[in-house]
């Protein structure tokens, strides 16, 4: 049994990567990060995907990463039961709602800095240094990263290490959303692209030092935290995403975690239940901290009176 490890910076990108991983499409590379999570026990074999129902109305709920290896296919059965049950796929958002121009008109406004301000003016020495360490250690000009927001940064630092662990394919919610076009069904957005690029801008802002320094000091784990997710990530074992990811992000940061999980979970309940009133059945997929701890959207959902079935 691996150590168990604190929550890492990089868990906040990547539970963000729904977003982040469309856009790649588009630039042809990965912006974010994965979720980190620690195998610490064997459960029953359960998937992460849960039946939400009333009386009358039932729609799907999945867990999901938003970056897998090819080795991480096929996907829990699951996946394709629920799928096969739903005509629309509900995503975080909808990458494609937009135009390119605009998307990119976004990125450029938000994410970057403008032209008289970078990222080293909110540097201490100690960070500075470690962040041109590792620039100089992967052959990527510092230069290039100062322009960016840290949340951004962080993003660029975590993939460009997921991809020497061959993390360079596309997560669940980017698989199906690709397969619902193809096959005709409807696909859908929780929230806008312009509501998730100013999470990404905000990030770190006012903690640059701290959310970088800690970053980097964390990529030596990486590898063994990505093998651990896909363990706890197949299982859906929300007590487990609780314990080492929702509880510690609440901890470490707090401000963020109201922003990133509960404030989205708080707004996302009521468009959940109206899927119970609607004509069609729903297949909602979100990343998987979205669903754990007290103020996770399965027990909201349950405490609201909802049957919440876990499919095996």
């Amino acid at each position: 049994m691996p150590a168990l490890f604190k929550a890492p910076a990089s868990l906040i990108v990547c539970l963000y990567h729904q977003f982040l991983c469309a856009s790649c499409v588009r630039y042809r590379r990965l912006f974010g990060a994965v979720l980190l999570l620690v195998f610490a026990n064997i459960s029953l074999a359960q998937s992460p995907v849960w039946r939400i129902s009333d009386a009358e109305k039932s729609f799907y709920l999945g867990g999901t990463i938003h970056v897998l290896r090819a080795s991480d296919y096929p996907l829990p059965e699951a996946f394709d039961e629920a799928y096969s049950k739903t005509n629309t796929v509900v995503l975080e958002v909808d990458i494609d709602s937009i135009s390119q121009a605009r998307f990119e008109s976004l990125v450029l406004s938000s994410v970057f800095y403008p032209p008289n301000e970078n990222l080293k003016q909110h540097l201490n020495k100690s960070a500075f240094k470690a962040l041109s360490a590792y620039c100089r250690s992967v052959d990527i000009p510092v230069e290039s990263l100062l322009k960016m927001r840290p949340g951004l940064v962080i993003s660029t630092i975590s993939v460009t290490e997921l991809q020497k662990l061959g993390a360079d394919q596309d997560g669940v919610d980017t698989w199906f959303a690709t397969k619902a076009r193809r096959d005709g069904k409807a696909v859908e957005g929780l929230e806008t692209v312009e509501q998730q690029i100013e999470f990404l801008a905000n990030l770190g802002t006012g903690n640059e030092s701290r959310i970088i320094l800690q970053t980097l000091q964390e990529l030596e784990q990486l590898s063994d935290e990505l093998n651990a997710l896909t363990s706890a990530w197949r299982k859906g074992d929300l007590a487990l995403l609780d314990q080492l990811v929702v509880k510690p992000m609440k901890d470490d940061y707090p401000r963020v975690y109201e922003q990133l999980l509960l404030t989205r979970n708080q707004q996302w309940l009521p468009l959940l239940e109206r899927f119970l009133a609607s004509d069609h059945v729903e297949f909602v997929l979100v990343g998987a901290a979205h669903l754990a701890g007290d103020e996770g959207l399965v027990e909201q959902l349950r405490k609201r009176g909802y049957q919440v079935e876990q499919l095996p």
